[in-house]
């Protein structure tokens, strides 16, 4: 794969960034190896942490299709790639990380639960509710036979993941081609800055997990536990949001794991709309419309748990832009989960 060489200075970095003719806000932007990615430029989603890095304003890219590998092992995103999986989260993080070279090539990141957040919530009032369509059905949407996309090399008689993008413009976010795709289905993706700690609710705040310098690790002092009130505090800090042993959001917590539909997540607060569930509503943490379809909600109350969204090729009606996720260790490496790759600047 031929890579780029051309650059040009922007805000003080030698970056190259460049708008794609006929389609509004994407763009490409290089890495420090000279592969292009192709990026959509998060607009209309003002009011929410997503822009907010490092206490800055920030213009924030989202991967327009699920990370693929190319080349000896270098990482791209780009348009009928075999998207990449079997990869734990701690590795993904890494790998989005490495496409910055420290100086003249930074902010691409693992795409962050905010930005994820920010997508689906947006998607939602573009589409004036309509689901967006995915690879949920072994290379089919659940709803409809003719929807079909490219199955993977090798897997043409059992179709499980579609080649990034190969469903059409229905399984972009806003239902045209300047869209992110895969959103929903076709693999689960790990996101970044949001954790289920034995039950507490624990978030890197506004959308500072989108820094090359986040420290998301299991015992980083940057995680912070929400109140009530939407103040941040110390994990452990008494009267934090938590979820309870039935996937409600209390005060209290239970052990165990299952899942419900996601719009079925309850409010036991006194407040039910109170700062710290409006900032979970922000955070899609917990729903703030009854129209969001039949996406599923996982929990797990014991221990670590890093979030996945959007489901897979086999989950049907329970994928899409609000499905969520918090059942998975951060070693977990699974054939059905990949990543995907976001830039701000």
């Amino acid at each position: 794969m031929e890579k780029e060489t051309a650059k040009s200075e922007k805000e003080g970095v030698n970056l190259l960034i460049r708008p794609v003719e006929g389609l509004e806000n994407n763009f490409l932007i290089t890495d420090k190896n000279g592969y292009s990615h192709e990026m959509v430029e998060l607009v209309g989603t003002e009011g929410f942490p997503v822009h907010l890095v490092d206490d800055k304003p920030r213009r924030v890219f989202i991967g327009k299709y699920q990370a693929s590998v190319v080349d000896k092992g270098y990482y791209r995103t780009y348009k009928d790639g075999m998207v990449a999986h079997s990869v734990n989260f701690d590795r993904a993080n890494e790998i989005c990380n490495d496409l910055n070279n420290g100086d003249q090539v930074t902010g691409f990141h693992l795409m962050t639960n905010a930005e994820w957040a920010a997508v689906a919530l947006l998607s939602h009032e573009v589409m004036k509710g309509e689901r967006v369509q995915g690879n949920n059905n072994c290379c089919k949407d659940y709803t409809s036979k003719k929807l079909m996309g490219t199955p993977e090399p090798g897997n043409e008689k059992h179709p499980v993941r579609w080649l990034a993008g190969s469903g059409g413009v229905k399984t972009s976010h806003n239902g045209n081609e300047s869209g992110i795709y895969d959103l929903n289905g076709n693999i689960f993706e790990w996101v970044k800055g949001l954790r289920l700690m034995d039950g507490e609710i624990q978030i890197i705040p506004d959308n500072n997990a989108a820094l090359t310098t986040a420290d998301v690790s299991k015992d980083s002092a940057e995680w912070r536990a929400i109140l009530e009130d939407g103040s941040l505090v110390e994990p452990g800090t008494a009267g934090t949001l938590k979820f309870d042993s039935d996937g409600n959001i209390s005060k209290t917590t239970g052990r165990g794991w299952s899942g419900k539909k996601f719009k079925s997540i309850e409010c036991h607060l006194d407040d039910p709309h109170c700062a710290g569930m409006r900032l979970l509503g922000k955070l899609l943490v917990s729903p703030i419309w009854d129209d969001l379809h039949d996406d599923y909600f996982w929990w797990d109350t014991n221990g670590e748990d890093i979030p996945v969204r959007g489901g897979d090729w086999l989950n049907g009606v329970n994928a899409g832009l609000f499905h969520l996720s918090l059942l998975d260790t951060r070693v977990i490496e699974n054939v059905v989960i990949g990543f995907r790759v976001a830039f701000v600047l």
